[in-house]
């Protein structure tokens, strides 16, 4: 069976991104071994971090000699922010008007 950490990280990942994490991890763990793939895991939840970007990213930073900063925690009283998503096509029509073409 899988450790906590890697249970507890994969029910949080989407169905769909479950198989790009798990790659990850069996990379991670050719890289570097079991314990430092579960190792990435645990800051990778203490971070919140769910893409499997930032779980090479933390892995990277973990065993390397770089200094590792503590996760930030907002506090309560921070909204929560809807994403922004930009209309692209609006820039499209600008910049055919000036000459640029795709």
């Amino acid at each position: 069976m899988l450790p906590d950490p890697l249970r507890d990280y994969l029910m949080r990942s989407g169905k769909g991104l479950r198989g790009k994490v798990l790659s990850a991890i069996a990379e991670l763990t050719e890289k570097d071994g079991f314990e430092k793939a579960v190792e990435t895991v645990k800051a990778a939840i203490d971070y919140d971090a769910a893409d499997t970007d930032s779980l090479v990213n933390i892995h990277n930073i973990l065993n390397s000699d770089s200094i590792i900063p503590p996760p930030i925690k907002l506090p309560e009283y921070v909204p929560q922010l809807k994403k922004y998503v930009p209309e692209l096509s609006a820039y499209d029509s600008v910049l055919l008007k000036a000459g640029e073409r795709q």
